[in-house]
Order: structure tokens, then C-alpha cells, then sequence
């Protein structure tokens, strides 16, 4: 065998184990984001992807806070995908202690975001004591939750408190939709309900503290 001919094979052979070793690291890669993407893992990558959002309307409500319409349509898919990832939790049977508690983190950031974010809309500082209630009430229990953590007892949501992040989003979701596309009716609307999520949020503050009460009694 020629000199050349030689050459052309260490070449093709060369080609041949690159080729292979790309086509095996793709396939490791698209195994692992297809075992990434099992149905039971997709609640909680839902989950993340809010926390994620919350963390650009941060940066729009920061450098951009003009940009109300967008910031409306941002919260209004994080706000639906809240619903989604539990919706799906629960039928798939993919529940679990980190995911609910990471859904629970997210609504907080984002209910207290936006309402910082909607206290610079405020007309005659209706929403300062609803707002500054929910915010304190969030601070409140998740200390209760902090310190029954320690002592490694279960505090599940309450019907009362998933009456209030509802009321909550939709207060919200009214007040950002009046602001960004200036309807003073829808605005007085989500003010009402941002009173009502206030008094379901103190109702259920007083819930978990008797919760804990009873616990470590």
C-alpha cells in the first residue's frame, strides 16, 4: 500500500472515530433531557420557569417599568402556569415536598413583586394597607413554616391560603390590566380584590399560627 493510500485511511479513519464520538455524546446528551423531561419532572420545571419569569419582570419593573403591557402578559402566563404545574402535579401523581414548596416560593415572589411594582400606580394610597398585609403575612408564615420545618412537621397549604393566592393573582392581574391599558373600573375592581385577598390573607395567618399552636402544645 502506497504512502498516500495510507494517508487517506488514517484520514477516513479519523473522520470515522470523530463521527462517532460526536453521535455518542449527542445521544448521552438527548437521554439525559429526555429523562429530564420525564411527565413527573415537568411541574416542577414549570415551577422553575416562573421563578425564572419573576426574575425578568424584576429586571423590566427595574430598567423598564413603562412597559406596563408587557409586564401584564408576562404575569398574566406566570400567573396561568401556577394553575398548570399543580394541575398537572396532582393528575400525574408527581406531588412532592420540594415542589410544593418551590411553587410556594415562587407565588411569593411574584404576588410581592408585582405589588411593589403597583404601589407606584396607587391613587390615594387605597392599596398601601392591603399590600403591606399580604406582604407581612407572606413573611409571617414563612417563618411558621421555617420553624415547623425544624421541627420536621408537615404545614400543607390550607384551603383558606389557596383561596388567597387565587384572589391574590387575580387581584393583581385586574390592577396591572387597568394600568397597562388605562381602565380606571378594572383598576377598582382589582382594588376590591386585592382587599378581599388582604382579609383571606390575615384569616389565614391566624389559621397556621393555631396550627402550630396545637402542634407544639
Amino acid at each position: 500500500m502506497s504512502t498516500a493510500s495510507r494517508k487517506k485511511l488514517q484520514k477516513l479513519f479519523t473522520r470515522f472515530s470523530i463521527s462517532n464520538m460526536v453521535h455518542a455524546m449527542l445521544h448521552a446528551f438527548l437521554s439525559r433531557i429526555s429523562s429530564a423531561l420525564n411527565k413527573k419532572n415537568i411541574p416542577n420545571i414549570i415551577t422553575f420557569g416562573r421563578i425564572a419569569m419573576v426574575l425578568v419582570l424584576a429586571l423590566i419593573v427595574v430598567f423598564r417599568p413603562g412597559f406596563s403591557e408587557l409586564i401584564f402578559w408576562l404575569f398574566a402566563v406566570a400567573a396561568l402556569s401556577d394553575y398548570l404545574d399543580g394541575y398537572l402535579a396532582r393528575r400525574w401523581k408527581a406531588t412532592s415536598a420540594f415542589g410544593a414548596m418551590m411553587d410556594q416560593i415562587s407565588d411569593k415572589l411574584l404576588v410581592v413583586l408585582m405589588l411593589v411594582y403597583l404601589l407606584k400606580y396607587d391613587i390615594g394610597g387605597m392599596l398601601v394597607l392591603p399590600a403591606l398585609v399580604i406582604i407581612l403575612r407572606e413573611v409571617y408564615v414563612s417563618g411558621l413554616r421555617e420553624f415547623m420545618a425544624l421541627k420536621k412537621v408537615p404545614m400543607p397549604v390550607s384551603k383558606t391560603g389557596k383561596w388567597k393566592t387565587a384572589t391574590q393573582l387575580a387581584a393583581i392581574g385586574a390592577l396591572l390590566w387597568g394600568v397597562a391599558y388605562s381602565m380606571r373600573d378594572v383598576q377598582a375592581i382589582g382594588g376590591i380584590l386585592l382587599l378581599v385577598s388582604a382579609f383571606l390573607a390575615a384569616y389565614s395567618a391566624v389559621e397556621y399560627t393555631k396550627r402550630v399552636a396545637g402542634k407544639i402544645s
